[in-house]
């Protein structure tokens, strides 16, 4: 009983998490008018409304939402970007009208501008004669059938694209194959699509198929270069599973809504300023890598020995040393310096003996 407890506490737990999500998306959801702004993107996308006829007054949608604090201005910038696209260009006082109505920074104009640069048109005169842009793809409408499917109204040129590929119908000339496309690759997606739509009655046993789940199933890759949305990624999950193929979506990167329109914006930007990988200096390895070790010194020479010259200059006779000693009271006297002063000392000495004794002399003589 205490381990059912134990799980049903688990459960709820879980349970509550759950709702405390749903509950957060809900009010992030409602807040912020996502509801108004997605079906006003999904009419300017599709040209149609949520009922598939031809949308009206989308003017006026765009005005009511961005008279709106819900709406955040990132939110507003993309409604304004995708009203140009939608009405193929508009007059250059009606795009600064709708600016200033919603709002939006200066900065925000280069992102308009640096539509042109991709191909779109954003301002066109007051008479326009050209014909609008024809779509690569031909815009295929769904019938509705339930009311998840009014937010995404849309359909990505990529699923068209893929769909087209797999059924054969794909245009050569814009997208070239490599591989000629052959009648029975077509036959092998018809029959697919009709064992798909068939019924369980209909349908014929598949309990030999079910074995070889694991053959390997045709592989398609896709690269798109320049980002890819994450709605793109949906797409070729839709098709892997309706097509019964693997499909591999390769990009540089995954693109956010706010991420692109900073992009767009640095179209403009003085190309110095934007660190780009490729403007980047190549990375070098650090130059002490490729320092050489110094040579090691070389030993010295070995250092000869002084010669001694002793045996080759006999000593002098001791006669010439014997005749410069003195012998004196202190015993000194046995280099020559010395010998000269012990003379004058000793002649100093006999002259004041002999005075002496001169005197000694002459007092006796007087005695006398």
């Amino acid at each position: 009983m205490l381990g059912g407890l134990t799980e049903f506490q688990e459960g709820k737990s879980a349970y509550t998490l759950h709702l405390n999500m749903a509950q957060e998306c809900m009010n992030y959801f409602q807040s912020r008018k996502l509801l108004e702004v997605s079906s006003t993107e999904q009419s300017f996308a599709t040209g149609l409304d949520e009922n598939y006829k031809k949308a009206k007054n989308l003017a006026a949608q765009l005005v009511q939402l961005l008279d709106d604090d819900s709406v955040i201005q990132p939110d507003r910038l993309r409604l304004i970007l995708l009203y140009i696209i939608y009405r193929g260009g508009l007059l250059g006082g009606d795009i600064r009208k709708l600016m200033a109505h919603a709002g939006l920074p200066s900065k925000d104009g280069a992102v308009i501008a640096n539509l042109d640069l991709l191909g779109v048109r954003v301002e066109k005169p007051l008479k326009d004669e050209k014909p609008p842009v024809q779509p690569l793809f031909t815009r295929r409408n769904p019938p509705p059938e339930s009311e998840e499917l009014s937010l995404s109204r849309y359909e990505l040129a990529l699923k068209q694209m893929l769909e087209d590929q797999i059924q054969g119908n794909l245009d050569a000339t814009s997208f070239p194959f490599t591989r000629p496309h052959t009648e029975t690759d077509s036959a092998i997606a018809a029959q697919e699509m009709q064992s798909q739509q068939a019924s369980l009655r209909s349908a014929k046993p598949t309990w030999a198929r079910t074995r070889s789940v694991d053959q390997p199933r045709q592989r398609i890759i896709v690269f798109m270069a320049g980002g890819a949305t994450y709605g793109e990624s949906r797409a070729c999950y839709e098709v892997s599973a309706a097509y019964n193929r693997d499909v591999y979506l390769a990009t540089t990167h995954m693109l956010t809504p706010g991420l692109f329109l900073r992009q767009v914006g640095d179209l403009s930007v003085d190309r110095r300023r934007l660190d780009l990988p490729a403007d980047r200096p190549k990375p070098t390895a650090p130059a002490h890598l490729f320092e050489r070790e110094a040579p090691p010194a070389p030993n010295p020479p070995p250092q000869k020995k002084p010669v001694s010259t002793a045996h080759l200059n006999p000593p002098a006779p001791p006669e010439a040393m014997m005749a410069g000693m003195s012998i004196s009271s202190n015993g000194s006297g046995n280099s020559p310096a010395s010998s000269g002063s012990g003379k004058h000392d000793k002649k100093d000495k006999d002259k004041k003996d002999k005075d002496k004794k001169e005197k000694k002399e002459k007092k006796y003589r007087f005695f006398k």
